[in-house]
């Protein structure tokens, strides 16, 4: 897959590996284990001399390939090594879907930035749009697909008495040098005004974290049906709640003239 559909020539080179997850039980294989990777696994790893163009090039033609293997033959890239570490990802032995958010710009030890933590997705979404919009996002359905690596099946029990769920995920399509951390215009409009990223809430924000309130349509044991989730086809997921009216705001809501107009068409 990765030779023929992305033309990737160069996988004997030791300088990354791209780790990518098969469905169990889908496929007449079972790949070889990369180094320190558990038994029973359905991971396969390629080894590469450029991950990141790598990322990108997997991400600009895995747009253009239809069919089984876009939608279930080889799901995405679930995580990057590079040696030394980086802000891609880290191949975890026990946990190849894990995340590093630790600081990579060379922070001193000693700085609060440097305190880095890492995530592992619970799931992915799987389905819905697959490429990124900025409206219409209500009657869009998917399925978020929970890992039984990291989730026993119980996990969703008495979930289905819920209408809403509250889904944290990764914006894991931006890049992480494009991240803002100062003030942007929200969606390039200059009749805005200048508003700082966390008072708004695109993507391309410090530690690329998404949260958004969906409808819960139906609960298949670790596969749940959601729709207006605003999160493309294999957006990794990091955590899902049941969404309590008890948490809703309490007292009176503002917001400036600029975020209504924002959401307006949105859903």
């Amino acid at each position: 897959f990765f030779r023929d559909v992305l033309g990737l020539a160069h996988v004997d080179a030791h300088d990354g590996w791209l780790i990518f997850r098969l469905p169990p039980g889908e496929l007449g294989v079972h790949p070889a284990a990369p180094p320190g990777a558990p038994s029973g696994h359905h991971e396969l790893f390629l080894m590469c001399p450029d991950v990141v163009q790598a990322v990108a090039e997997l991400r600009r033609r895995g747009a253009e390939v239809e069919g089984d293997i876009a939608d279930r033959g080889f799901g995405l890239v679930t995580s990057v090594r590079v040696p030394g570490g980086g802000s891609l990802g880290l191949y975890q032995p026990k946990h190849p879907t894990a995340y590093d958010l630790e600081a990579d710009d060379g922070t001193p030890p000693t700085s609060p930035r440097s305190a880095g933590y890492t995530v592992r997705p619970i799931g992915s979404v799987r389905g819905g749009r697959q490429q990124v919009e900025d409206d219409g996002w209500a009657a869009v359905t998917s399925r978020i697909e929970l890992d039984p690596q990291e989730l026993d099946e119980s996990a969703t029990t008495g979930l289905e008495e819920f209408s809403h769920l509250d889904v944290v995920y990764l914006f894991d399509r931006v890049d992480p040098a494009e991240v803002c951390r100062g003030a942007r215009y929200p969606r390039g409009r200059h009749d805005w005004g200048l508003v700082g990223i966390l008072a708004q809430r695109a993507k391309d924000r410090p530690n690329r974290l998404g949260v958004t309130t969906c409808e819960l349509v139906a609960v298949r044991g670790l596969e749940l049906e959601v729709r207006g989730l605003d999160a493309v086809d294999g957006t990794p997921v990091l955590d899902v709640k049941p969404h309590l009216t008890g948490f809703a705001p309490r007292g009176p809501v503002r917001e400036p003239d600029w975020a209504r107009a924002l959401m307006a068409t949105y859903w």
